[in-house]
């Protein structure tokens, strides 16, 4: 069963939306009867650079295209479109370059391409991804491209242009592609809903459009999954793609316009987000909106920080507090909370929040239970790596009867451990550990020290330590 991208592939320029830049100067190559001899297509993913190679192959090769005074589309119905759509012309070669990266695969196609076609009027050789390739494989394509027979187009993709070599490029037509407008992934998403009979709401339709960033392709992957349950609504794409509800969005930027941070950590510490990226993209999104008219350098700003968040956001292993610092960067300037340089740190007259002495100094922990607790942690550790990093921050404080006294330095890291699904997870693991009845305590200390328990030592481990030091007879 094929996906709703592979269904609704164009097949035709005219169904190359958005990228008139593209389209026209391939048209007017096809009119005139001189198309490039090596044509470079670059952009994002999902814009249809493969497509627009493919449908390039079909009209080059066309026997009743249908052509116009400004367009040329291929019929898709003549025997050599048929063999190009059905991937059985044999003069139609695509290489993922991915998967077929090195010299002795460049070598083989110099030696296909050293022949004229054999049905077709034209061999089109197609490479996706052609940075993938390896130095020496460039070299060796450079050289076909230099001397192509009449008969040979070659058509390179790729969405990371400065790895393709100076002088591969310089021997090529270059087209990019733009970043689809919402409008335009707009118009392709309600086009496959209805002929896929997939109710969609406006507005979750205009959310759909926007989370697919600019992707044809990932905004049908997502249709499609969403399609499956029924009417796609507002709720249901929040909750697909792990980002808050609007009106959570809107909460989280009060308080940053109102440099609360207070109410910023209890709106973060109670929202489910999953994708923290997507979050501080469309929180960026949301205060630029709201201060661009008043304070236009301070939404230039924020979408700075905005963007700088979302790209580390991706792949922090803290993402919440990605997201904590980048809001904090985004409150108005006047407003933020001016911390002390490293040389100001250093003076007698920074003051120092000291805690009673009792909350900073671990009580005596039996040694069985600190061994336990150890143990714990490095499970969780292992076997959920975003739970584990968080409770590695943690200091067992204290125990008391079966209750074990845990420290976090930050509310929400508190709250993280104390909800679905870490909650769950922590509990079963204490049960296999500890046993029945046992449960955890949280206690948030903001300035908590970062040193282990004192564990009571033991009389065998005390005996050892003496005989070291202890001078032989």
């Amino acid at each position: 069963m094929s996906s709703l991208a592979s269904n609704y592939r164009p097949l035709i320029f005219a169904d190359l939306l958005g990228q008139g830049s593209v389209v026209r100067p391939l048209q007017q190559a096809l009119l005139k009867g001189s198309p490039p001899h090596a044509t470079l297509l670059t952009g994002g993913r999902g814009l249809g650079k493969t497509s627009t190679a493919r449908i390039f192959a079909r009209a080059l090769c066309c026997m009743n295209p249908h052509a116009a005074a400004a367009s040329y589309e291929p019929c898709n119905t003549c025997a050599a479109c048929l063999s190009i759509l059905q991937e059985s012309a044999n003069d139609v070669l695509e290489i993922d370059a991915a998967s077929n990266r090195g010299i002795d695969d460049i070598r083989n196609l110099k030696e296909l391409v050293a022949y004229p076609p054999s049905l077709l009027k034209y061999r089109v050789v197609i490479i996706d991804e052609v940075h993938m390739l390896t130095n020496e494989a460039f070299n060796a394509l450079l050289k076909t491209l230099e001397e192509p027979r009449d008969t040979t187009v070659f058509i390179l993709a790729t969405t990371e242009l400065h790895k393709v070599p100076l002088t591969i490029r310089s021997r090529c037509q270059l087209f990019s592609y733009t970043t689809a407008s919402v409008d335009t992934i707009k118009q392709a998403l309600s086009r496959a809903a209805v002929q896929e009979n997939v109710s969609i709401e406006p507005a979750a339709l205009t959310l759909l459009a926007q989370s697919a960033a600019g992707s044809y392709r990932d905004a049908l992957m997502l249709l499609e999954q969403l399609g499956s349950r029924g009417t796609i609504t507002v709720a249901s794409v929040h909750e697909q793609l792990g980002v808050p509800a609007r009106t959570v969005i809107a909460g989280i930027a009060q308080a940053i316009q109102a440099a609360d941070t207070t109410s910023l950590t209890e709106v973060i510490a109670q929202a489910s987000i999953t994708k923290y990226d997507q979050c501080i993209s469309s929180l960026t999104e949301f205060l630029y909106h709201k201060t661009v008219d008043t304070n236009p350098h301070h939404a230039a700003r924020i979408v700075l920080v905005g963007t700088e968040g979302a790209l580390l956001a991706k792949n922090a292993p803290l993402p919440e507090l990605v997201l904590l610092s980048t809001c904090i960067r985004m409150m108005p300037q006047e407003q933020q909370i001016t911390l002390p340089t490293i040389q100001e740190a250093h003076q007698p007259n920074v003051p120092v929040i000291e805690l009673p002495e009792e909350v900073l100094e671990p009580k005596d922990i039996p040694p069985d239970i600190f061994g336990q607790w150890q143990q714990l942690v490095r499970e969780i550790q292992a076997e959920h790596p975003m739970i584990g990093s968080v409770l590695s921050q943690s200091v067992l404080h204290a125990t008391e009867d079966t209750t074990l006294f845990v420290h976090v330095r930050y509310a929400f890291h508190a709250t993280k451990l104390d909800r679905e699904p870490a909650k769950k997870i922590l509990h079963d693991k204490i049960v296999a550990l500890f046993g029945q009845g046992w449960m955890i305590n949280y206690r948030t200390v903001p300035n908590l020290p970062r040193r282990e328990p004192k564990r009571a030592l033991s009389s065998q481990n005390a005996a050892a330590a003496v005989a070291i030091f202890t001078p032989s007879a």
